[in-house]
Parts: C-alpha cells; sequence; structure tokens
C-alpha cells in the first residue's frame, strides 16, 4: 500500500502543488514523457521526484528509488511514512471514536491538507519526526522501535476506480455541494449530498445526508471519514462514499467564496 499514497503532487514548471493523478493518468505515454516526466515532486516537501505508474486499470503515483524526502518546518515529512495498513486504521479510529476525538482529526486534516496548497516550507536536513501531524498514526513495535504510518487520503479531485475500496480513508477537497432528494423503490425519500466539481459542476461522488445536517448549496472545503463503494446501475459504474460511524462527526463542510 505504500505506493498508494500520493495522489497530487508539486509541479516544477508552475511551481504549484495543485495537480493531480487525474490529470496525467489518461496522457499517452509520448504525452506524459514530454509535459510531465522528472517534473513532479512530493507535493509536501519537494524532495523525492515522483512517477506515474500504471497496473492494469489502476494509476498511482510512485517516488523515484533512493530518493529523500526533507524535512518541512523541521520536521519530518508524513509522505515519508508507509501507508497504514486497513487493520491499523481501523483501529486506530476506534480509538479516536471511544475519545470522541475523530471530529478532531477531520478539524485538523482540513487544515493541513488545505495550508499545503500554496506551502512557504522551511526545508533542512533529511531526518526528523512528524511531530503533531494528524494524519501519522504511532505505534510501539515489539522491539520497542517506533512504527509510524501515514492514513490515507485522497482528494476529491481523483475519485474514482483509483480509489482503494472497502478500507477507511479520508477525502478531502473544494467541492460544489448541493443536495438531491431521491424516490426509493419502496416510495420512501432518501436525500444525498452530491460533490461536484468546482469549476464544471459535473458530479464527482455523493452520499447520503447524515441525518440532523443542515447545508445550503454552495463552495465548501470538505474532509470525510469513510470507504469507496462501487456500485453498478443502468450500465454505468459509480463510486459512492460511506460515511463511517458516528455519522454526524465523521463529516466536516466549511463553506469558501469561489469566483468563477
Amino acid at each position: 500500500m505504500s505506493d498508494y499514497k500520493f495522489d497530487f503532487f508539486y509541479y516544477s514548471e508552475d511551481l504549484s502543488n495543485e495537480h493531480y493523478l487525474a490529470e496525467i493518468e489518461d496522457l499517452s505515454d509520448e504525452e506524459y514523457a514530454v509535459l510531465y516526466k522528472d517534473k513532479m515532486y512530493c507535493p509536501l516537501c519537494k524532495g523525492p521526484q515522483l512517477g506515474r505508474v500504471r497496473q492494469g486499470d489502476i494509476s498511482f503515483l510512485r517516488k523515484y528509488p533512493k530518493q529523500l524526502h526533507r524535512l518541512v518546518n523541521g520536521e519530518m515529512c508524513s509522505y515519508e511514512c508507509d501507508t497504514a495498513s486497513k487493520e491499523v486504521v481501523e483501529e486506530y479510529i476506534q480509538e479516536l471514536k471511544e475519545k470522541k476525538k475523530i471530529k478532531s482529526l477531520l478539524e485538523a486534516t482540513m487544515r493541513k491538507m488545505f495550508n499545503q496548497q500554496n506551502p512557504k516550507h522551511i526545508i533542512t536536513k533529511n531526518t526528523g519526526n512528524p511531530v503533531g501531524d494528524p494524519l501519522v498514526i504511532e505505534r510501539i513495535q515489539k522491539d520497542k522501535t517506533v512504527k509510524r504510518s501515514i492514513i490515507p487520503h485522497y482528494s476529491f479531485m481523483n475519485w474514482g476506480k483509483d480509489i482503494p475500496q472497502d478500507r477507511l480513508l479520508l477525502v478531502w477537497g473544494k467541492v460544489f455541494v448541493e443536495q438531491v432528494e431521491i424516490k426509493t423503490k419502496e416510495g420512501a425519500v432518501q436525500t444525498y449530498i452530491h460533490f461536484k466539481n468546482i469549476s464544471s459542476k459535473q458530479l464527482i461522488t455523493s452520499c447520503i445526508k447524515p441525518y440532523g445536517l443542515e447545508i445550503e448549496a454552495g463552495y465548501y472545503y470538505v474532509v470525510v471519514l469513510g470507504m469507496c463503494r462501487q456500485k453498478e446501475s443502468k450500465g454505468h459504474t459509480f463510486y459512492n462514499i460511506w460515511i463511517n460511524s458516528p455519522v454526524e462527526e465523521s463529516i466536516m463542510l466549511k463553506p469558501f467564496s469561489y469566483k468563477v
């Protein structure tokens, strides 16, 4: 799983890390080589170069071998950690649930992910610890060493077939949100939240609206703790979000102003 932790990258051509796997996964090898090869780096520390990898229908970003991450404000880049296993994430989330700290995880994740959209990092050496990083899980091993792993997290911009299914993860991003009521086969009405691309208004994914959540249509920063679930309907494949329990604590939306 360690190869699947990157889904966006720093692009040396425009000095921005608002670039996502989705924009390169369908490029031909020739187009990719001209436009992106050797120009993509870790989105957080800008240290190691990243490359596109294809395995069947799945694409992902992988760090070049033997390249090192750098410190970010004196701390180890969190992307140096391996991706946490399904079991480790579930155990960690259960601990947070018992302490009623799932909402704190979402708040911290929102600050981290959106602050690093325009990072101003002080880079020093190549060693250190990701102190206080909300996405890093620490576990003491039998030999008394500390194992650090990162919670899988994916941008709405990449949501779909490349997202691991049936495992807890965080999805984050800037999206246009609206509510849609759909009548079930039994005649009941179910309300869904639709998450859409902020520019095209194209539907990205949806989830059942949590009971008691009051929102208006608009632009939001969003972080959700849940799973990606594939669904086939009328010849189409959909990738919905199943929000983790407790549902009311596992989704966070904060409005922002967007100018077309």
